[in-house]
């Protein structure tokens, strides 16, 4: 498996099957197919969001390596790390590491492809996937006003109207 440096633009390149299928995919695509192989192998694993990239963890929290998938499954080291992403020093690699639960992760993945038809204006699409970040991030007027703003398009008032009320 390999990154693909175009692939930010394509939706596809999001979803897991398709990466199994074409070897190439995003960061977090790529993470995810590594965590679920070290998990089968018995691999102690962990996902890590870093700021603009995404990579593995393999071992446990207080002795570990990162690897990044996107890169063929390249050791990174520290200098790597913060190069890729921005990070200026270990307290902020620990926070990284700390506040990449499944449900953030799971909210990443959403909204890369959120920009992703955003940016291709693919309507339906775009409203399945604010409905899905709704589900983890109920509380953000922003995403409940994008969606009524969509459903409004679509001369869904009633829907829009809710949308709004829960904004």
């Amino acid at each position: 498996l390999r990154g693909d440096p175009q692939a930010s633009e394509a939706p596809d390149a999001s979803f897991i099957d398709h990466a199994l299928e074409t070897r190439r995919g995003l960061p977090i695509t790529l993470s995810l197919i590594a965590l679920a192989v070290a998990e089968a192998a018995g691999v102690p694993a962990f996902p890590v969001a870093l700021p603009k990239h995404f990579v593995v963890g393999l071992g446990q929290h207080d002795s570990f390596v990162l690897v990044d998938a996107f890169g063929g499954g390249r050791l990174l080291r520290l200098e790597d790390v913060y190069a890729i992403s921005g990070i200026a020093n270990v307290e902020g690699l620990a926070e990284s590491i700390g506040t990449s639960t499944p449900e953030r992760v799971l909210m990443r993945l959403l909204a890369n492809l959120h920009t992703c038809y955003l940016r291709r204006g693919e309507r339906a699409p775009l409203q399945r996937v604010l409905s899905r970040m709704l589900i983890f991030d109920a509380r953000n007027a922003g995403l409940w006003l994008q969606r009524a703003q969509l459903r409004l398009d679509d001369a869904d008032f009633q829907g829009a109207s809710e949308d709004v009320g829960e904004a």
